[in-house]
């Protein structure tokens, strides 16, 4: 009887540590832009995978965070001064998602993104902003 109970508690802890949620925290790049892996759920968005730029807005008082994705393409420049590549930096909006700004206490370094995966998805939990002293929780 005990090998039953020790077996089942045994497979029990193995069952929840399977699906216990993981949380991760992106840092943004020099841009500040945080590069996503696989589809990701933010609010009522999905974000596919690639390289998204983020901002503050706020309105009346509601903060929400806009995602815009970044497309990168080079391309040679010739003038009189210079010839080589250059890299032009297209941004296309993706969508707007309302946020919980709460304070904190000092300006944030970088773009931080936690994301949090369980179950086999992936969802936005918060983002930071550089330069701001707000934290956006969705």
């Amino acid at each position: 009887m005990r090998t039953k109970s020790l077996l089942f508690t045994f497979l029990t802890l193995a069952l929840l540590y399977a699906h216990a949620a993981e949380k991760k925290v992106l840092e943004g790049n020099e841009t500040g832009d945080i590069t996503l892996t696989q589809p990701t759920t933010v609010g009522n968005l999905t974000l596919q995978p690639g390289d998204y730029y983020i901002e503050d807005k706020e309105s009346d008082g509601q903060h929400s965070i806009r995602f815009s994705l970044v497309k990168l393409t080079r391309r040679i420049q010739t003038s009189r001064a210079y010839t080589g590549w250059v890299t032009d930096r297209d941004l296309s909006k993706v969508g707007d998602v309302k946020c919980n700004a709460q304070p904190l206490e000092e300006k944030a370094r970088n773009n931080t993104a936690t994301l949090i995966t369980g179950n086999g998805a992936q969802r936005l939990a918060d983002v930071t902003l550089k330069g701001k002293k707000t934290l956006c929780v969705f």
